[in-house]
């Protein structure tokens, strides 16, 4: 026995499609998805960290991860993103074509960037509204305490105003799209 630990590759645990620059120092946790798109780009600095599961999707420009910054787990980078040096991304955050500042600290779950760009003629045609909600109409539900069993008949009351449109299935499939463009569904061409 030597005495040394071999750390296994993570090497083929990571997918890089397109032109994709990596510091030496970088650290690359598995289950990561690196893709530029043709004429596009990807620079992942010195002492960077990524976190597993996440993607980095560089569209219409580059990304590019200046030194020491951090990336959590399941983090989503689109479009064109500067992360600054030293700078903080927390676990499960959407950034959509914006920058981050060094030494700044985005929390975890947060939806950072330019989400409201416009949809084709073709998807505002397909648009669907999948519910209302007014956040001016409260909802009161009955006391409920700790130990009740409420009756299998009982349904907790719902608004009876509906003001604002929620909108998300169309807006979910253009990014998909956007992210995976020769994936196809089927009954999709």
């Amino acid at each position: 026995m030597t005495g040394h630990l071999q750390l296994p590759s993570v090497e083929h645990q990571v997918q890089i499609l397109g032109e994709v620059l990596i510091a030496p120092s970088a650290t690359i946790a598995p289950n990561v998805l690196l893709q530029a798109h043709p004429g596009c780009r990807i620079v992942i600095g010195e002492w960077v960290c990524i976190g597993s599961g996440t993607i980095l999707h560089a569209h219409k420009g580059m990304i590019e991860l200046e030194s020491g910054c951090s990336l959590g787990r399941k983090v989503l980078l689109f479009g064109v993103v500067k992360v600054g040096a030293d700078a903080c991304i927390g676990t499960g955050t959407t950034i959509l074509n914006s920058n981050v500042d060094p030494f700044q600290v985005i929390p975890a779950h947060t939806l950072l960037g330019d989400i409201g760009q416009p949809l084709s003629p073709e998807a505002q045609a397909e648009q669907e509204v999948i519910g209302r909600v007014s956040p001016s109409t409260p909802i009161t539900f009955p006391p409920h305490h700790l130990g009740d069993n409420p009756t299998p008949n009982s349904v907790p009351p719902t608004p009876t105003e509906s003001v604002t449109l929620v909108y998300g299935r169309t807006q979910v499939a253009h990014l998909m799209k956007t992210l995976f463009p020769h994936h196809h569904t089927p009954g999709n061409p």
